[in-house]
């Protein structure tokens, strides 16, 4: 399944260069970054995947987690996901 299209990391320079060296791609697979505030709460900032897409498992960036990853779900004109956090308290 695929999402949308993404744009790469930066291959171009040093980044590419290493990329090169690693035989890694400048790829991440499609992702949402949230942010979560509450009081008496340590502040939470994390990303959200989503499965199928092809890029889960060769992530360039290392960022994927079983647990952060979510299945899209269609509702005939819209998609809808879900997925649980946990705030740490302060």
């Amino acid at each position: 399944m695929e999402l949308f299209t993404l744009p790469s990391i930066p291959d171009q320079g040093p980044t590419g260069e290493f990329l090169e060296y690693m035989d890694q791609h400048p790829m991440r697979p499609a992702h949402l970054h949230f942010m979560f505030e509450a009081d008496g709460h340590e502040t939470l900032i994390t990303q959200v995947f989503f499965e199928g897409d092809k890029w889960l498992e060769t992530d360039v960036a290392d960022g994927v987690r079983t647990e952060l990853i979510t299945k899209l779900e269609d509702k005939c004109d819209y998609k809808e996901a879900s997925l649980d956090f946990v705030m740490r308290r302060e």
